[in-house]
């Protein structure tokens, strides 16, 4: 969703997305299809450290039909949306959303045939993309954020557009 907000598109036909609409990880096989039908350009999968993680194993796939890809992993230590709501609308009960425990993002894209890079700096964040490009391979580029980072605006279950949330709750860091 930050993507739509703040990529700065140029041309049609340049984002694929679910809206939102629950649809964890299919980011991946997103930026896989967008790299087959269009060899020669760049895809980039913006996506969560929970989403990644629901069809890793096609980064093999990726290695093995050369569908070279960066995946930039917003890396949150939860299921991000799944925690937004749980926040907002049930008073905070977290349920099975903390990934505490997780893989190192940077090694299981090199067991895989790729590469991988985790950064704490826009400086990095720079290095990273520009040596992902240039390797050709497909990428992780794990990037930290703060763990209780929201996506706004959003629009609530049974409401309409006209309702949607723009703003963080009070008390929100």
């Amino acid at each position: 969703m930050w993507t739509a907000q703040f990529y700065p598109f140029n041309y049609p036909r340049q984002w694929m997305t679910s809206g939102g609409l629950g649809t964890m990880g299919v980011g991946l096989p997103y930026a896989m299809g967008a790299k087959r039908a269009n060899p020669d350009k760049i895809s980039v999968n913006f996506t969560g450290d929970g989403s990644i993680m629901m069809n890793i194993q096609e980064v093999i796939t990726c290695t093995q039909y050369d569908l070279p890809h960066i995946n930039i992993i917003l890396n949150n230590n939860y299921l991000g949306m799944v925690r937004q709501w749980q926040t907002r609308f049930y008073e905070d009960r977290l349920a099975e959303t903390t990934l505490d425990i997780q893989a190192d993002f940077t090694m299981l894209a090199m067991s895989m045939g790729g590469v991988g890079y985790k950064v704490h700096t826009k400086e990095e964040f720079d290095a990273a993309l520009q040596d992902a490009v240039d390797s050709n391979k497909v990428a992780f580029i794990e990037v930290i954020i703060d763990r209780r980072e929201e996506v706004l605006p959003m629009v609530p279950n049974g409401h309409a557009l006209d309702e949607m949330l723009l703003l963080e709750k009070k008390g929100d860091n």
